[in-house]
């Protein structure tokens, strides 16, 4: 039987309402390629990312990514929300 896959939910969220949330995105979409993004409204006009991306079944890997993401300029934190076996 092959690795298995998990599904793993990111919520990132930028420094502040200054931050161009649009470049934050281009940057995930050219550095980790995603399943899916969404913006989620927090409150006071502040926006989060809810990032969506297939990883290998690896211990560690969902941690390892979520560090790849705080280093995006202007991304102030970066949470797993819900992780789940792919099929």
């Amino acid at each position: 039987m092959g690795q298995g896959i998990v599904i793993v939910t990111y919520k990132i969220t930028p420094e502040g309402l200054e931050v161009d949330i649009n470049k934050i995105k281009k940057e995930l979409e050219r550095k980790i390629k995603p399943q899916k993004l969404d913006v989620q409204p927090i409150a006071f006009g502040l926006n989060a990312i809810i990032m969506v991306k297939v990883l290998p079944e690896i211990e560690g890997e969902a941690d390892k990514l979520a560090a790849e993401i705080q280093k995006i300029k202007g991304v102030q934190t970066v949470d797993i929300v819900e992780m789940t076996r792919g099929l």
